[in-house]
């Protein structure tokens, strides 16, 4: 896969860069740099992708009420001092897990979304939290989230 076929893909799903990015754990400018060909499409990206666009999760996430910003992301990220929800490890990539599941009718929103590294998301999957978050962490979120608007 080039750049342009991943565009041509992206938009024949009806997706933009942002989302593409939000949906798979990498950041926007990213995904601009392997659309105008100046980075190499990884073997593991062009999986990700095509198992994205082949499963539901590209459909539940289209139906899911709300939206994260980018800025409320980063203010979860720093929340969570970069680190795992789950594990507690720090990652370079970290993705949004939503702690009610999409699945289960969760908003995708502040409230509702914690970083989370591959593993732990995908051991979660759409089941409920895998232990107890920490209420402190997310009303504090919540609060920066508010106070930011």
């Amino acid at each position: 896969m080039n750049g342009k076929e991943l565009q041509e893909l992206r938009k024949k799903y009806g997706l933009t860069q942002k989302e593409i990015a939000q949906l798979l754990g990498y950041h926007t400018n990213y995904i601009s740099r392997l659309e105008r060909g100046d980075e190499d499409i990884t073997e593991r990206f062009e999986k990700l992708l095509r198992a994205l666009l082949g499963t539901q999760r590209l459909r539940r996430h289209r139906l899911a009420k709300g939206t994260v910003s980018p800025q409320e992301w980063l203010a979860v990220k720093d929340a969570y001092h970069h680190a795992c929800a789950y594990c507690a490890k720090t990652q370079k990539r970290l993705v949004q897990d939503h702690v009610i599941p999409l699945d289960h009718e969760g908003p995708h929103a502040v409230h509702n979304v914690v970083p989370a590294c591959r593993s732990c998301n995908s051991k979660k999957g759409n089941r409920d939290t895998m232990k107890p978050m920490q209420p402190f962490e997310i009303e504090r979120i919540i609060n920066k989230s508010k106070n930011n608007r």
